[in-house]
Order: C-alpha cells, then sequence, then structure tokens
C-alpha cells in the first residue's frame, strides 16, 4: 500500500524526474507526505534538511518521497535511501512490521527534476487513475489494510468456534455475533468498493468534483472504524485464549488499532467532508 500510493507521486513530479526513478526496474518508495524539513533554493534544486516520522517501509525503500516547506509553499523531495539515515524508533503497540521509522536528512542536494507540488504542479499525465483524488487514495488504501486485518481477525475467531469432532457446538448467541460480524465485514467491503469506482467513473469522465473527493474520505474514515470495532468484537467473541501473548487476535486488535490512529482516516477531516457534500467549500487536503 505505501509502494503504490507514493507512486501516486509521479505525475506530479516533472516528467524527466519520473522517468528518472521509475526507468524499467521495481521500485519501492517509502513516502511521508507532511512537512517535516526545510527546502532552501541551491541552483538547479533545493537543499533539504529534516526529520519524517512513519516513513512506512522506510528499511526497504530505494526512493524516500518527502514533504518540505520551500518558499512557504509545500514541496515534495523524492532522495535515493542511500542519502538517508534511518533512526531505529518504531517500537509501536500495533503494525509493527511497517518499518515505519524516523527518516534524517541532512543537507541534501535534491534536483529540480526530483521535486514537485501535489498543490501547484500541472501533472503531466492525464491517466484516469492520476485524475481521482490522491489523498483520497492513500486513505482508502490505508482501510484496505484494516479490511484485510479485520478479515484475519474473523478468521481465527471463527476457528475458535469450530467444535471439534463429537464436542458441543457453540452457543446460539455466539454463531449469531459471528454472522453479525461476517456481514458487518462484508458491507464495509462493499462501502470502500462503490467509493472507489464512483471515483474511478467520475475520473474516466474527467467529472472529479469536490462531493467525490468527500464520499473518498467519508468511506475511508468509516470503514477503519467499522474495521476496527469488528476487530475488538472478533476478539472478545474468541474467549480467554485471545489474551495471551502471540495470540493472532492480540496482535490484529493492537495493529487495527493503529491504523485507526492514522491521520488519514482521523474523524477530523469528516467536517470538510461535510462541507464538500452541502456545497460550502472544499478544503485542499480532501
Amino acid at each position: 500500500m505505501t509502494a503504490s500510493t507514493s507512486t501516486l507521486l509521479a505525475s506530479y513530479l516533472p516528467r524527466e524526474g519520473a522517468q528518472q526513478i521509475w526507468n524499467g526496474t521495481p521500485q519501492f518508495l517509502a513516502g511521508v507526505f507532511a512537512p517535516g524539513g526545510k527546502a532552501v533554493a541551491e541552483g538547479d534544486g533545493v537543499r533539504l534538511t529534516g526529520r519524517w516520522p512513519f516513513a512506512s517501509g522506510s528499511r526497504h525503500a530505494s526512493w524516500f518521497a518527502v514533504g518540505a516547506i520551500a518558499g512557504g509553499k509545500h514541496v515534495v523531495c523524492v532522495v535515493p535511501s542511500d542519502q538517508v539515515t534511518i533512526v531505529d524508533n518504531w517500537d509501536t503497540i500495533g503494525l509493527a512490521g511497517t518499518g515505519s521509522h524516523d527518516a534524517v536528512i541532512e543537507g541534501v542536494l535534491v534536483p529540480a527534476a526530483r521535486t514537485g507540488s501535489v498543490f501547484e504542479a500541472t501533472r503531466w499525465t492525464e491517466g484516469a487513475l492520476h485524475r481521482v483524488p490522491i489523498f483520497g487514495l492513500l486513505a482508502l488504501g490505508i482501510a484496505a489494510v484494516g479490511l484485510g486485518i479485520a478479515r484475519s481477525a474473523l478468521a481465527h475467531a471463527g476457528a475458535r468456534l469450530t467444535p471439534k469432532a463429537g464436542a458441543e457446538p457453540p452457543p446460539g448467541a455466539a454463531l449469531g455475533s459471528f454472522a453479525r460480524l461476517s456481514g458487518r465485514l462484508t458491507a464495509a467491503r462493499a462501502h470502500a468498493d462503490a467509493a472507489a469506482r464512483a471515483a474511478y467513473e467520475a475520473a474516466l469522465a474527467d467529472q472529479v468534483d469536490p462531493a467525490c473527493r468527500a464520499e473518498l474520505r467519508i468511506a475511508a474514515c468509516l470503514v477503519a472504524e467499522e474495521c476496527a470495532a469488528i476487530g475488538r468484537a472478533a476478539f472478545h467473541l474468541a474467549g480467554g485464549s485471545s489474551i495471551r501473548g502471540g495470540s493472532p487476535l492480540g496482535r490484529a486488535l493492537r495493529d487495527l488499532e493503529t491504523v485507526l490512529s492514522h491521520r488519514m482516516v482521523a474523524d477530523r477531516v469528516l467536517p470538510a467532508a461535510g462541507r464538500a457534500l452541502l456545497g460550502l467549500g472544499a478544503t485542499p487536503d480532501l
């Protein structure tokens, strides 16, 4: 998810820079959009210095796409991994495998070809995917991770409820709860899928409006919330075994709560989405 959404930045870079990075060989980008650094104009480029937390995929990345402030405006700079120092501090209750350590860049000269702006640049490609709001795609990607974790949690809970040969079946209440959770997961996936399809159809017609942007963000937020709720319910449905160290349901619970902490699926985006739906003005970060 991190690599695919970071790749969407390609069309906001100068075409020359994008072709330097995506040169026909597989590339993995770690990205932090938040402006954790300062970029000072120097020659045909900028001198970049800063520190970026939550650099997911940092241990596997060949490039880092990071946000910075240059001349009072937000820019994205793409830097090769050998010019980035990783601070090993990703010690969290969940999503331990994402390797979202801090990334530090000290005085690296980034050529203009590898510097762009999501807010100011004119995209050099008009492919439909690149018309879909980039923040909506990122948010929906995070929600999709939640869907996968919730599905796994429910599968583990179902395995706990399945009686062994000759054993009594679980109580009807437990079976009913499992059925309800399964339906809620299917509904959450359908919501995400419908929002994605609607956005892509709007992009094909070149009719992506503020309401379309809002629907993507609403879907991502609500799906992430529902996945966390399903994970909690599955944890308790499986009984006391869930609390033991190494329990996959315990891990799913921690991972889903960590997913829910991501700013792309946080509640604070919903007021902006509501304004957009009502025609009261949309903010750029939708």
